[in-house]
């Protein structure tokens, strides 16, 4: 959203939006983990077999950890910089010398299923894919309730924003991150 004349733009602050997403994604990504869980459920059948939960659970367990870590990871820097008053600034480029680790961990985690979708029995391939989903999802519910959890008890709302530099070529974000409005 860009912002009028008052609402920060005379800080240099152009575009704010709800922090960590809006709030249909709480919706979206709740409805995305029920659907996957159900689409399980009936995908495997009245006798389910190990060898079929398998890669569901294993997939979401992962890529449920490989996605929320980092965001808490960085909620927790957020965190600090709004109990010190201040705005927190998202550092430009690779912030922590493991993020190369964690991306190489959610690139496996969702190319995993379909380098092994020769090897795997469709059953056992279609939990992998829910199970890639189901974790992506409820990884992003859980960590948007988190948030508003403590935003409620801190009785603050957090909120994203950029600072644009418009220039010949464009605009250009010269500054991200987080602030608190109380």
């Amino acid at each position: 959203m860009l912002l009028g004349s008052g609402e920060g733009r005379d800080q240099g602050i152009w575009e704010i939006a709800e922090y960590p997403a809006p709030p249909t994604q709480r919706l979206v990504s709740g409805a995305v983990s029920l659907v996957s869980l159900i689409l399980f459920v009936r995908a495997i059948g009245p006798e389910p077999a190990l060898q079929d939960a398998a890669p569901f659970l294993l997939l979401a367990s992962a890529t449920f950890i490989a996605v929320f870590v980092p965001l808490f990871r960085e909620f927790r820097d957020v965190r600090r910089a709004v109990v010190e008053g201040k705005p927190y600034v998202k550092r430009a480029g690779i912030g922590r010398p493991c993020a190369i680790i964690w991306a190489l961990f959610i690139l496996a985690a969702i190319l995993g299923p379909f380098m092994l979708s020769a090897y795997l029995q469709p059953v056992a391939w279609f939990s992998a894919v829910l199970g890639l989903t189901s974790g992506f999802s409820s990884s992003q519910l859980v960590f948007i309730l988190y948030v508003r959890s403590w935003e409620k008890s801190n009785d603050v709302k957090l909120e994203q924003y950029r600072v644009l530099l418009y220039g010949g070529e464009g605009r250009l974000v010269v500054e991200r991150g987080v602030r608190a409005r109380r």
